[in-house]
């Protein structure tokens, strides 16, 4: 996992998204100052009515307008997530986690044929 990751998460990823992110926010608001009211007013509409008509003639649209901001904050937790924990990313880059799957591997084929050996065993059976 570590080896599919690393070309991928890295700080440059991590800044890149942050700029993407910086720059829909630009989009977004842009659209919501400007193009909107521009549109509403070339149209010939109140905001209200705007909105109405954008939920009935385009409500892909209409509903990603009004999920926008929670969708953004949900986006950019994300990013700030992996900002923060990219020094911890790198702390495991080296760490092999094949040993750690065998050797669960082998405790538990080690504890299932305790168990089988402890029920079987001849002389462990209770007396009735």
């Amino acid at each position: 996992m570590n080896e599919n990751l690393q070309p991928v998460y890295t700080a440059e990823l991590v800044g890149g998204a942050g700029q993407a992110l910086g720059t829909v926010g630009a989009m977004g608001t842009q659209m919501q100052e400007q193009m909107l009211p521009a549109l509403a007013q070339q149209l010939g509409m109140d905001d209200a009515a705007l909105q109405g008509f954008l939920q009935e003639n385009l409500p892909a649209i209409s509903g990603a307008l009004q999920t926008m901001p929670d969708a953004m904050e949900r986006f950019t937790g994300v990013v700030d997530t992996f900002g923060a924990h990219l020094e911890d990313f790198d702390t495991l880059k080296p760490v092999a986690f094949v040993p750690i799957v065998w050797t669960l591997i082998v405790g538990g084929i080690v504890a299932l044929l305790a168990g089988a050996w402890a029920l079987f065993a001849p002389g462990r059976r209770a007396e009735a």
